[in-house]
Order: C-alpha cells, then sequence, then structure tokens
C-alpha cells in the first residue's frame, strides 16, 4: 500500500512526497495497542512521550468544522441527472467551485467530478445521505476533504 501527501506553501514549489505505507490492520492495531496503554496509564513510551507528559485536549466538534470537499459521483447517464444532483446542493446550502462530467456512452452512465467551496461539515454529511438515496446515483458518492494545513 503506497501512501502520499501533497503540500502547497508560500515559498516553496508543490511538493508530494510519497512512500510504503503499513496498511490500514497494521495501522489500526498499533493504533489501539497506543490508546489503551493510554488509557491503561502505562508509564511507557508509545508515542515517544511518557503518558504523563501527555495534555489533555477537548474534542474537536466536526459538524462545526469548515472545509472544501472533492466529490466523485458516478450517475445514470440520462437528461435530468446533472439538474437532479445541483438542486441536492443547493438543498444542502453547499456552493459548487468546480465541476466536470465525464460520460461513458458504452455503459449508459456518467462520472461527476466537483469542487466544493468551503461550507460546515454537518451540511456535507446531510449532502452525502441525499445523495446516496437519490435514483440516479448508481455507486456510493466519493468524498475527499480538501484541508489547507
Amino acid at each position: 500500500m503506497q501512501n502520499g501527501i501533497r503540500i502547497e506553501t508560500d515559498y516553496l514549489e508543490s511538493l508530494f512526497m510519497e512512500g510504503e505505507g503499513a496498511g490500514g490492520k497494521a495501522t489500526a492495531s498499533s493504533i489501539i495497542s497506543d490508546l489503551l496503554e493510554i488509557a491503561k496509564g502505562l508509564n511507557i513510551d508509545p508515542l515517544g512521550y511518557q503518558t504523563k507528559q501527555l495534555k489533555q485536549f477537548e474534542s474537536m466538534d466536526y459538524d462545526e468544522r469548515i472545509c472544501s470537499y472533492y466529490l466523485r459521483i458516478v450517475v445514470k447517464d440520462i437528461p435530468g441527472v446533472l439538474s437532479s444532483i445541483t438542486k441536492i446542493f443547493a438543498k444542502n446550502k453547499i456552493s459548487i467551485k468546480n465541476l466536470l462530467q465525464n460520460p461513458d456512452k458504452k455503459n449508459n452512465m456518467a462520472t461527476i467530478i466537483i469542487i466544493t467551496h468551503k461550507n460546515l461539515e454537518k451540511n456535507y454529511n446531510n449532502l452525502f445521505l441525499n445523495l446516496v438515496k437519490n435514483k440516479f446515483v448508481l455507486k456510493k458518492p466519493t468524498f475527499i476533504r480538501i484541508e489547507k494545513v
């Protein structure tokens, strides 16, 4: 499994780093192990710090988080589908920044790629639920959060 990250800065060109990843199961196992050691209060160095040195943080309310998204939606390629999809975006108060539609005439479907303007995370959750229920959507849509770090 390969992992990658793209970094954009104000002073350097765009950087892309790629490397071998541990994989989902190995990473999940390691995280659970670290969390259990912290929860048990063991004073070992699972994260490079003794657990006594870790600071308490308030949990983040993800519903109030503001971000943009990349979406890929596979739909039936028939008249009215794009209108139906954009109405769902409007209903959830999400503005579309860029849209690209690639038809697949052979299979009578199309892939719609959308990049949104920034919005509340809870609006995207509602958008996802509404898209999945739409009769024109053929596959579970792909949502990828776009973050500026």
